[in-house]
Protein backbone atom coordinates (compact mmCIF):
# COMPACT_ATOMS: atom_id res chain seq x y z
CA UNK A 1 0.00 0.00 0.00
CA UNK A 2 2.83 2.42 0.83
CA UNK A 3 4.39 1.60 -2.53
CA UNK A 4 1.12 2.49 -4.28
CA UNK A 5 0.95 5.81 -2.45
CA UNK A 6 4.57 6.52 -3.36
CA UNK A 7 3.82 5.90 -7.03
CA UNK A 8 0.37 7.52 -7.23
CA UNK A 9 1.04 10.47 -4.89
CA UNK A 10 3.03 12.60 -7.35
CA UNK A 11 0.65 11.69 -10.15
CA UNK A 12 -2.41 12.75 -8.11
CA UNK A 13 -0.67 15.96 -7.06
CA UNK A 14 0.02 16.81 -10.68
CA UNK A 15 -3.69 16.47 -11.51
CA UNK A 16 -4.88 18.37 -8.43
CA UNK A 17 -4.95 21.82 -10.10
CA UNK A 18 -6.96 20.42 -13.02
CA UNK A 19 -9.33 18.74 -10.56
CA UNK A 20 -9.80 22.00 -8.69
CA UNK A 21 -10.44 23.85 -11.95
CA UNK A 22 -12.93 21.24 -13.16
CA UNK A 23 -14.90 20.73 -9.94
CA UNK A 24 -14.39 23.45 -7.38
CA UNK A 25 -14.11 26.51 -9.60
CA UNK A 26 -17.56 26.11 -11.22
CA UNK A 27 -19.11 25.43 -7.83
CA UNK A 28 -17.49 28.53 -6.35
CA UNK A 29 -18.51 30.66 -9.32
CA UNK A 30 -22.11 29.44 -9.04
CA UNK A 31 -22.16 30.24 -5.32
CA UNK A 32 -20.66 33.68 -5.95
CA UNK A 33 -23.25 34.39 -8.67
CA UNK A 34 -26.09 33.37 -6.38
CA UNK A 35 -24.76 35.58 -3.59
CA UNK A 36 -24.39 38.54 -5.95
CA UNK A 37 -27.96 38.19 -7.24
CA UNK A 38 -29.34 37.88 -3.73
CA UNK A 39 -27.32 40.91 -2.61
CA UNK A 40 -28.59 42.98 -5.56
CA UNK A 41 -32.18 42.03 -4.73
CA UNK A 42 -31.66 43.04 -1.11
CA UNK A 43 -30.19 46.37 -2.20
CA UNK A 44 -33.11 46.97 -4.57
CA UNK A 45 -35.59 46.14 -1.80
CA UNK A 46 -33.83 48.54 0.54
CA UNK A 47 -34.01 51.33 -2.09
CA UNK A 48 -37.72 50.74 -2.63
CA UNK A 49 -38.42 50.75 1.11
CA UNK A 50 -36.41 53.95 1.53
CA UNK A 51 -38.27 55.63 -1.35
CA UNK A 52 -41.65 54.69 0.09
CA UNK A 53 -40.62 55.98 3.52
CA UNK A 54 -39.39 59.23 1.98
CA UNK A 55 -42.71 59.66 0.15
CA UNK A 56 -44.73 59.03 3.32
CA UNK A 57 -42.60 61.43 5.37
CA UNK A 58 -42.97 64.08 2.66
CA UNK A 59 -46.73 63.49 2.57
CA UNK A 60 -46.97 64.07 6.32
CA UNK A 61 -44.91 67.25 6.01
CA UNK A 62 -47.05 68.52 3.12
CA UNK A 63 -50.27 67.87 5.01
CA UNK A 64 -48.91 69.69 8.05
CA UNK A 65 -48.18 72.68 5.80
CA UNK A 66 -51.79 72.63 4.64
CA UNK A 67 -50.96 71.80 1.02
CA UNK A 68 -53.57 70.11 -1.17
CA UNK A 69 -54.02 68.81 -4.70
CA UNK A 70 -51.27 69.12 -7.25
CA UNK A 71 -49.24 71.42 -4.98
CA UNK A 72 -49.18 68.63 -2.36
CA UNK A 73 -48.22 66.00 -4.95
CA UNK A 74 -45.39 68.18 -6.32
CA UNK A 75 -44.18 68.95 -2.79
CA UNK A 76 -44.10 65.25 -1.92
CA UNK A 77 -42.16 64.32 -5.01
CA UNK A 78 -39.66 67.18 -4.58
CA UNK A 79 -39.10 66.47 -0.87
CA UNK A 80 -38.71 62.73 -1.41
CA UNK A 81 -36.18 63.36 -4.20
CA UNK A 82 -34.24 65.74 -1.97
CA UNK A 83 -34.15 63.38 1.02
CA UNK A 84 -33.47 60.11 -0.86
CA UNK A 85 -32.26 60.89 -4.37
CA UNK A 86 -30.83 57.46 -5.18
CA UNK A 87 -33.84 55.56 -3.87
CA UNK A 88 -36.27 57.87 -5.64
CA UNK A 89 -34.42 57.68 -8.95
CA UNK A 90 -34.59 53.88 -8.78
CA UNK A 91 -38.31 53.99 -7.97
CA UNK A 92 -39.01 56.55 -10.71
CA UNK A 93 -37.13 54.40 -13.23
CA UNK A 94 -39.57 51.54 -12.55
CA UNK A 95 -42.78 53.36 -11.61
CA UNK A 96 -43.42 56.11 -14.13
CA UNK A 97 -46.43 58.27 -14.91
CA UNK A 98 -49.69 57.13 -13.37
CA UNK A 99 -48.01 54.40 -11.31
CA UNK A 100 -45.85 56.93 -9.47
CA UNK A 101 -48.85 59.24 -9.04
CA UNK A 102 -50.85 56.35 -7.55
CA UNK A 103 -48.02 55.62 -5.12
CA UNK A 104 -47.97 59.29 -4.08
CA UNK A 105 -51.75 59.34 -3.63
CA UNK A 106 -51.49 56.18 -1.53
CA UNK A 107 -48.88 57.84 0.69
CA UNK A 108 -51.18 60.88 1.10
CA UNK A 109 -53.96 58.54 2.25
CA UNK A 110 -51.58 56.77 4.64
CA UNK A 111 -50.31 60.06 6.03
CA UNK A 112 -53.85 61.42 6.38
CA UNK A 113 -54.91 58.32 8.25
CA UNK A 114 -51.85 58.51 10.53
CA UNK A 115 -52.45 62.21 11.22
CA UNK A 116 -56.13 61.61 11.94
CA UNK A 117 -55.27 58.72 14.28
CA UNK A 118 -52.81 60.88 16.21
CA UNK A 119 -55.33 63.74 16.46
CA UNK A 120 -58.01 61.38 17.75
CA UNK A 121 -55.63 59.89 20.31
CA UNK A 122 -54.92 63.38 21.62
CA UNK A 123 -58.56 64.52 21.56
CA UNK A 124 -60.27 61.48 23.10
CA UNK A 125 -60.00 60.72 26.80
CA UNK A 126 -57.83 57.78 27.72
CA UNK A 127 -59.69 54.68 28.92
CA UNK A 128 -59.27 53.97 32.61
Amino acid sequence: MDRLIDIMGPLLLSYLPALIDAVLAPALLAAAGFAARKWQIQIADAHIQKAHQALKTAALAGLRKGLTGTRLEAFIQDQARASSPTAMSKLEAKATGPVLQNIILSKIEDASHDALSRALEKALPKPR
